[in-house]
């Protein structure tokens, strides 16, 4: 994806959170992160004095629902946030405006977060190796992220993303994820559709804003022809984009991981 085209998608990204309602959306988010957090507890452990970075936060990130911690949030949209979402401005949290292959802080942390960000960056691979750098040996990420279920759409959606889904220019099955932190620990790797699922109608009307059918959506829907495999797939297949009830099958799923660096690495002997 080219740098320029990464602008446009992130000036996107910001017109899309800002046609949402603030303040339901920071209130969903907060159970939704709450949620994760409680499926994390087992593995990590956030005391006051843990250092705490989420690379791609957001206007509503993981950070919020934190009380406790050196808490450091990154996103390279973060000057705009900041001016449009006053929560932002009293929550505890260092906020940064940066991408993520920029990323060079003076310190280490224990705990990084990457939520649902991975897909969206220039390059994962430089990404991951950024969060290897600023994680202290014995640490720990902890990513969600939409992955593929099937090897079809898997390939087709690496090959045509820019005709169905620009905002998503990367593309990961499970193995693909694990693949970025060769040495890691795997502690954690769960569908976490479940959580949200209970409440993604009530997010779509009250968040987002959305009710009814959005025909000039639905027209640019059917004037795409390479969204036809995709309606096909939810049409005939009852496989949709994402799940919509509990066991259901979907194009993704979000899956929760949780790696745990090395306690002695070569770097930090």
């Amino acid at each position: 994806m080219k740098y320029s085209t990464w602008h446009k998608i992130q000036n996107e990204e910001l017109q899309y959170h800002l046609r949402k309602n603030s303040e339901q959306h920071l209130e969903f988010k907060l159970e939704y992160w709450n949620s994760i957090l409680r499926e994390i507890q087992p593995y990590v452990s956030i005391e006051s004095e843990t250092h705490i970075l989420e690379v791609g936060c957001g206007c509503c990130g993981m950070l919020m629902a934190i009380k406790k911690g050196v808490l450091v949030g990154v996103d390279p949209l973060m000057n705009q946030y900041l001016n449009n979402f006053s929560y932002l401005a009293d929550a505890g949290p260092k906020w940064i405006n940066c991408a993520a292959e920029q990323l060079d802080l003076p310190e280490s942390f224990d705990i990084i977060f990457c939520i649902n960000s991975l897909d969206h960056v220039l390059d994962p691979e430089k990404v991951a190796k950024k969060l290897d750098r600023h994680l202290m040996p014995g640490g720990h990420i902890v990513i969600a992220l939409n992955c593929h279920n099937t090897d079809f759409f898997y390939s087709y959606y690496n090959a045509y993303h820019r005709r169905i889904d620009p905002h998503h220019p990367h593309h990961f099955r499970l193995a693909d994820v694990g693949e970025l932190f060769p040495s890691y620990r795997v502690r954690k790797m769960a569908d976490i559709d479940h959580l949200f699922i209970s409440r993604e109608r009530e997010y779509q009307s009250k968040v987002l804003r959305r009710s009814g059918i959005n025909w000039k959506k639905a027209i640019a829907y059917l004037m795409n022809p390479f969204r036809y495999p995709i309606a096909f797939s939810r049409v005939i297949g009852n496989r949709p984009v994402c799940r919509k009830r509990h066991n259901q099958k979907s194009i993704f799923s979000t899956y929760l991981f949780v790696f745990e660096k090395p306690a002695c690495t070569e770097e930090s002997l």
